[in-house]
């Protein structure tokens, strides 16, 4: 009975955030083996994440608590950031791009989003068994109202900025693929260590603090997950083409502020380069212009002057017999 109910507290939050997440998608949805084999993933982050926390736990526990400087609330800051934030994102950081980063069918960028949340919610599926079997089921309704969702909001923003250093990394743009993935890795690790401090906060007011936290957390992650959605749709009514690996990109004015900064900075560097090419081309055809006219100068200037010539010669002869007939 007890796996029963752990089963379906646990299925539910997870089964209706994956159905949220999957046909909020208007545009082209992932392929459910893709959606499979990240949530699968998921579990591996399980696994990799007690094996790190193995090895550091005695350490980041040792450290705090020989520090005669750390009251309870800066001890557990230090555990929540230093290291079940660091641990379990970087742990889906380093999945989430294994199963679906370097995929041709990561083709948009809400698909970052859905990868990422569905590599999330595998976690949490595992991890919440794990709490329910060592807590009991009073701690059931908490973290299917929280936690769960917790970790997919972590995962949207994970997969808010993958999808846009793919975006970048399709265009060329490396340095700027390289930016948003070191975003996509510490934007979530502070979400979440910022969520597991307050929910050990050492305060009367925590557990208010924590609801509009994390009502915060799902509003940003729903907005990003709406911002993306549309520049999906849009991306196909836009003037332009770029393609490259068989993957066509279609641009469209009203897109957000970061798909914006890439499309201006990819514009200016098509123009750049193409005002460069004709400006070279100006600056040949100018030269050309100017040896050609130089050429028909001296041709004209040689012509006039054998002309001169000529007429100042038949005039002397001229001259020469008129004075003989006088």
């Amino acid at each position: 009975m007890f796996w029963i109910l752990a089963f379906l507290l646990t299925a539910i939050p997870v089964g209706l955030i994956m159905l949220g997440i999957y046909y909020m998608n208007e545009h082209e949805k992932q392929p459910l083996w893709m959606l499979a084999i990240s949530f699968v993933g998921g579990w591996g982050v399980f696994f990799l994440v007690r094996y790190i926390s193995g090895l550091l736990n005695g350490r980041v526990y040792e450290m705090s608590s020989d520090s005669p400087f750390l009251t309870h609330n800066w001890e557990f800051f230090l555990i929540a950031f230093g290291m079940i934030a660091v641990v379990e994102e970087l742990s889906k950081f380093i999945i989430a791009n294994i199963c679906s980063f370097r995929s041709k069918r990561f083709k948009y960028p809400y698909d970052g989003i859905a990868y990422a949340v569905f590599v999330s919610l595998g976690f949490a599926f595992i991890e919440n068994f794990k709490y329910l079997y060592e807590q009991g089921m009073g701690v059931a309704i908490s973290r299917a109202l929280f936690t769960i969702p917790a970790h997919a909001a972590f995962g949207v923003v994970m997969g808010y900025y993958l999808g846009l250093s793919k975006v970048c990394k399709i265009k060329g743009m490396s340095k700027e693929s390289l930016k948003m993935r070191y975003i996509a890795f510490f934007s979530p690790l502070l979400l979440h260590g910022l969520y597991d401090y307050i929910c050990n906060f050492n305060i009367p007011q925590a557990r208010y603090i924590l609801i509009g936290y994390t009502v915060a957390l799902y509003a940003l992650a729903f907005y990003k997950m709406v911002k993306f959605n549309k520049l999906d749709i849009n991306m196909y009514q836009k003037k332009g083409t770029y393609q490259k690996d068989d993957i066509v990109w279609d641009y469209k004015d009203e897109l957000s502020e970061k798909a914006d900064y890439i499309q201006n900075k990819l514009f200016e560097q098509r123009e750049q380069g193409n005002w460069n090419v004709n400006n070279q081309n100006r600056t040949n055809q100018n030269l050309n212009m100017s040896m050609f006219s130089g050429g028909q100068q001296t041709q004209n200037f040689s012509a006039n002057q054998s002309v001169n010539q000529n007429n100042t010669v038949s005039e002397n002869n001229n001259y020469d017999q008129g004075a003989n007939n006088n």
